[in-house]
């Protein structure tokens, strides 16, 4: 390297520190109590310095690089200093005014941290050594979260509690977010929820939401995403496919269904004739191209003369004779509500 890193790591993190006192100045006289801890900060950003260095192929293996430009090194350089002075202020005594600002500092050092990175770390997570943030942006690290060295994430990554509730309903104490071991790799978009544990050496794929826990060695993928209805009791729909002349629908409680074709005001045009149905499908014949005359259909499920449910089948082809997707579904009173619900598998 060019020039010390070490050195260049201590005057980026003062430099952030003054920064929280512009904006907050009756925190100064404690980031001058501060300043003394900064080394030990330093030693570890240094660590994951080389970390992102070695490991990040778009940094070219240079140390120099990574610190002039990575704002997600920023984030994690920003996470070491708060996380050190959070732990030092935990040394006063509870109620002591020097607690209070010092958590104030490490609070708003992880603030200003967020908006010039877009990386949230709680300054309370624990984290390992050697940890990596590639892109970094939308990543948000919650904080009772314990993870483990070597770690490696990618861009939106949410390491947080699984339902959003009042603390007041929670024991005192009690975990509410998840505790990851070493070596783990995780893609963008990679959502681990609530008070479990992932073990050593697993891989989450991207987009995959993990709410149960792990053992070590795990390899976790989306493999596809299920669009499911859910509604008040009534009938219900799951999916539906379009090929060629023929489009299957399949739920639950179909079997009193009709099919009918409907314009773009959701009013029936015509029934669609029925090849075979039961309670839990209809298979019935596609609409002609002629009577839509786009690349779209909307089909109604009509009980006794009502529209009890809507869907739009999507073709990316010009013809409905190609297969087409579940594009939207609905129902005129608003009963169904359309969730799209990844579905994940280990491999």
């Amino acid at each position: 390297m060019s020039r010390d890193p070490f050195q260049s790591i201590i005057l980026d993190a003062e430099h952030a520190l003054r920064a929280v006192v512009g904006i907050r100045p009756e925190l100064a006289p404690f980031v001058t109590l501060a300043r003394p801890w900064l080394d030990d900060a330093a030693r570890s950003a240094l660590e994951d310095l080389w970390a992102f260095a070695r490991r990040d192929a778009a940094a070219m293996g240079d140390p120099d690089y990574v610190l002039a430009t990575y704002r997600c090194f920023r984030a994690v350089l920003g996470y070491r200093v708060s996380n050190l002075i959070h732990r030092r202020a935990l040394s006063f005594p509870a109620g002591d005014a020097v607690r209070f600002y010092l958590v104030c500092l490490a609070r708003g050092l992880s603030e200003l941290m967020k908006v010039e990175t877009g990386v949230e770390i709680h300054p309370a997570a624990s984290i390992g050594a050697r940890f990596v943030i590639d892109h970094g942006l939308g990543t948000v690290i919650g904080e009772q979260v314990r993870l483990g060295t070597d770690c490696y994430l990618l861009q939106d990554v949410v390491l947080g509690g699984a339902a959003i509730a009042d603390s007041s309903l929670r024991p005192l104490g009690s975990r509410r977010h998840p505790d990851i071991g070493d070596r783990v790799e995780m893609g963008a978009g990679v959502r681990v929820l609530g008070p479990i544990t992932v073990g050593d050496d697993c891989w989450l794929g991207p987009g995959v939401t993990v709410t149960n826990t792990l053992p070590a060695h795990t390899r976790v993928k989306l493999v596809n995403t299920t669009q499911m209805i859910r509604g008040d009791g009534g009938p219900t729909i799951q999916g539906a496919v379009m090929f060629r002349d023929t489009v299957l629908i399949v739920g639950v409680r179909l079997g009193n269904l009709v099919p009918t074709m409907l314009d773009a005001t959701l009013e029936p045009i015509h029934q669609l004739k029925v090849v075979s149905s039961g309670d839990s499908y209809i298979c019935c014949h596609a609409p002609e191209r002629q009577a839509t005359g786009s690349g779209s259909v909307t089909i109604g499920l009509l009980v006794g003369g009502r529209i009890s449910s809507w869907l739009l089948l999507a073709s990316s082809a010009v013809g409905l004779g190609e297969s087409a997707d579940l594009a939207g579904v609905g129902s005129p009173g608003g009963r169904n509500v359309s969730l799209v619900v990844p579905r994940s598998e280990l491999i």
